[in-house]
């Protein structure tokens, strides 16, 4: 995970990923393959949290705002490494440009979607069955210290748009890649999402 911007202690870092959640929450044998090969190392607990987390969140349905979080990092670099589908970035810089772009989302447009202001909570429906049959849903929004953006496959293109009219001008030239793999994301579950803490 990437480390810098260390400010009073905390480190922020931001994560903006194409997730296939279909994909993800059935990654459990590939998590546990990178869980045995970790054995002994600094990421086994990590990896090992996880693993565990793909099974609460199959079970209840529900992924919280730090399930999410947690999920979208672990599709990063466990699930799907080097895939070319997420970008980070890290240091009170990065936050603070994120934030001013947060500023400019008005509550009905897919930036408010894609970065929530703090305050904001609302569940999202990921287009997957969980245990029982029962559809899970994904926690969208910020507090405390988390801000989780997701963005359904069907709302990436009108996000794309407003990016590219100069709102993101300071990030455009490295997100346009991730833009690109998220607007050729067709499969219900797929979203684009924004994963950013400040912990320490």
């Amino acid at each position: 995970m990437p480390r810098g911007g260390v400010r009073g202690g905390m480190v922020w870092r931001g994560l903006l990923r194409v997730v296939d959640f279909p994909r993800l929450l059935e990654a459990q044998p590939a998590v546990a393959t990178a869980l045995e090969r970790a054995a002994g190392s600094a990421e086994a607990r990590t990896i090992r949290e996880g693993f565990a987390l793909l099974g609460k969140v199959r079970m209840t349905g529900r992924a919280g705002l730090v399930d999410v979080h947690d999920l979208a990092w672990l599709d990063h670099t466990v699930v799907g490494p080097g895939d070319g589908n997420g970008l980070t970035w890290d240091g009170e810089d990065a936050r603070r440009g994120w934030a001013d772009l947060a500023d400019r989302g008005r509550p009905d447009h897919p930036v408010r979607e894609l970065l929530p202001r703090r305050g904001d909570s609302e569940w999202v429906d990921l287009g997957v069955a969980g245990v029982g049959g029962s559809r899970i849903r994904a926690e969208r929004g910020a507090a405390g210290p988390y801000v989780v953006g997701l963005v359904p496959h069907d709302r990436i293109r009108a996000l794309g748009t407003t990016l590219g009219l100069g709102g993101a001008r300071r990030f455009t030239p490295e997100i346009g890649p991730v833009m690109y793999a998220a607007e050729r994301a067709t499969a219900p579950g797929t979203f684009l999402v924004f994963a950013g803490s400040s912990l320490e």
